[in-house]
């Protein structure tokens, strides 16, 4: 009996160690980022390099669609039964 309670008290330390304290690790961060997720403002206005930044992310947008649309209708329409094809090399 006394080799067998040690053996099941080193699994228990072993199961604690390996399983039990890195989920409540877990658990703590999660209540931390939530309860920080929690303290933040809700709608924080935008700051004026954010705005700049939004600003050049459309015009960009706008200047990128007009060569794009071109490009699409200058191209030939393809048929519904082949839209890709690809030579195969035997070998």
């Amino acid at each position: 009996m006394g080799m067998g309670a040690g053996r099941r008290k080193r699994q228990v330390v072993l199961f604690v160690t390996a399983i039990v304290l890195p989920a409540a690790g877990l658990i703590g961060l999660a209540a931390r980022i939530i309860g920080q997720d929690g303290s933040w403002p809700a709608s924080e206005p935008p700051t004026n390099g954010e705005t700049r930044i939004e600003q050049l992310r459309r015009e960009l947008a706008a200047c990128l669609s007009g060569p794009r649309l071109e490009m699409l209708k200058a191209a030939p329409s393809p048929t519904p039964s082949v839209v890709c094809g690809a030579r195969a090399t035997g070998g």
